[in-house]
């Protein structure tokens, strides 16, 4: 290969890797990327055995309440490394527990591995089971199912060792094995308050139990959102109003809710929660832009516009727009309206234009000699439909046809003036000839 090659074959490179990378020009500590990277750590430790590691890095998480610049916990996001989905392979289950177990044995003490084992079996109950609705499972699997939440209840709920301090995520993981197995509401809040006394400011154990408030759990229509507002008014660590700003949003990625129309959660009490995350994480492009999203979609123009303001100096993060589109919002900033009005204008711009036409289509078959639509024809006239609103116009095409319109003939006539009359008459003999001229 020659230098010339080489070179053009390096520059070509260079190019692609430039497009390739240029969503991610900006490196943003927070939000899914800050997540994945650290759950990417997680499963790699844990793939190689570094349990020693693994136990350290939870401690220090527990130990400072780490948090990423858009205030989630660390602790919460390295537990979901450990996270297996539905969709893994049942032949993968008893080796991820088999290693889970070899952490337990070469570190008893380590409430991390007893964390990650009771998970481990918890999503074991769940590929059996299968992500639907406990209708839609196979009868046949209820037994592996319960066998498999029991050994992960038991295991969740093993004594800590002496000296041993607990974990958050232990008692949420309790939480969400509750949940699971239909635990009554009673004894659930009875989980959830021992919870929340042991890190009050935990986000997680809120967002269970307003899961578990759901209808399709164990809750009735409108219970998580009565849940959520009590949190919030009660201001657990001064951050209620946080809280209620995190669930909801939640919520929403959960398809718990769509509008705030109608959906029980408000926006006046999102806002004011992003706006206290905001004086406590200030640094976050990631709530920045999940604020500006709910703000659009809230339809609160003058939001959007401050938050776009910051934005677009450099702070956008697609990622958390999720399935909504900042380009349209950006859009109806720019315009300076809300999408309502937009969607308004909108609709008021295809009726003008489906009146037009329909107003093109009646005078056409009117000028063919179509005496069926000259009624039709008349109501457009006379209310400005699809053209501009003209009696005169309206009168003469009524005297296309005196027999059978008489009566409508007989009422416009008195609401013209003399000179109109006049003008009626002059204008329905044009049309007459044109008429009889067009259809000889």
């Amino acid at each position: 290969m020659n230098c010339f090659v080489k070179v053009t074959c390096g520059l070509l490179l260079l190019i692609a890797t430039l497009i390739a990378t240029s969503a991610y020009a900006v490196e943003f500590k927070d939000g899914s990327r800050a997540r994945d990277a650290l759950t990417k750590q997680v499963k790699m430790m844990f793939e190689k055995k570094r349990f020693a590691e693994l136990d350290a890095m939870a401690e220090k998480f527990r130990e400072n309440k780490s948090r990423f610049p858009d205030g989630s916990w660390k602790l919460q996001v390295f537990y979901t490394g450990f996270d297996l989905s539905t969709n893994t392979p049942e032949w993968a289950f008893p080796m991820y527990i088999s290693k889970a177990e070899d952490w337990r044995r070469t570190r008893p003490t380590s409430v991390t591995a007893q964390c990650v084992l009771a998970k481990a079996w918890m999503d074991y109950a769940w590929q059996e089971r299968g992500g639907g609705y406990a209708g839609e499972v196979k009868e046949k699997s209820w037994d592996l199912v319960h066998e498999r939440l029991d050994k992960a209840w038991k295991i969740v709920n093993e004594p800590l060792a002496p000296g041993v301090g607990d974990c958050p995520n232990r008692l949420n993981l309790r939480l969400r094995l509750a949940k699971a197995m239909g635990i009554e509401r009673e004894d659930f809040e009875a989980l959830f308050l021992e919870a929340k006394r042991q890190e009050p400011g935990y986000y997680q154990h809120y967002a269970v139990k307003a899961d578990y408030l759901t209808p399709r759990w164990h809750g009735e229509e409108g219970d998580w959102q009565q849940f959520i507002t009590k949190v919030a008014d009660q201001n657990p660590q001064g951050e209620g109003a946080s809280i209620y700003t995190r669930v909801a949003w939640s919520m929403y990625f959960g398809n718990e809710w769509k509008d705030f129309q109608g959906s029980g959660i408000y926006w006046d009490r999102m806002k004011t929660g992003f706006k206290e995350i905001e004086h406590n994480y200030p640094d976050s492009p990631w709530i920045l832009n999940t604020f500006a999203m709910f703000a659009c979609r809230a339809d609160d123009l003058e939001s959007m516009t401050a938050l776009f303001k910051r934005i677009d100096a450099g702070l956008y993060y697609p990622e958390a727009w999720g399935k909504d589109s900042a380009d349209d919002c950006r859009k109806w900033v720019k315009l300076g309206k809300t999408k309502f009005e937009v969607n308004n204008e909108l609709i008021a711009e295809n009726h003008r234009r489906f009146q037009e036409g329909l107003f093109k289509n009646l005078l056409e078959l009117a000028e063919k000699g179509n005496r069926k639509i000259l009624g039709s024809l008349y109501e457009k006239y006379l209310k400005g439909q699809g053209t501009t609103a003209d009696p005169v116009a309206a009168y003469a095409w009524l005297l296309q046809d005196e027999t059978t319109y008489k009566e409508q003939i007989a009422t416009t006539a008195k609401s013209l003036t003399p000179e109109q009359l006049r003008q009626a008459q002059e204008k329905a003999e044009v049309l007459r000839r044109r008429i009889a001229r067009q259809n000889k």
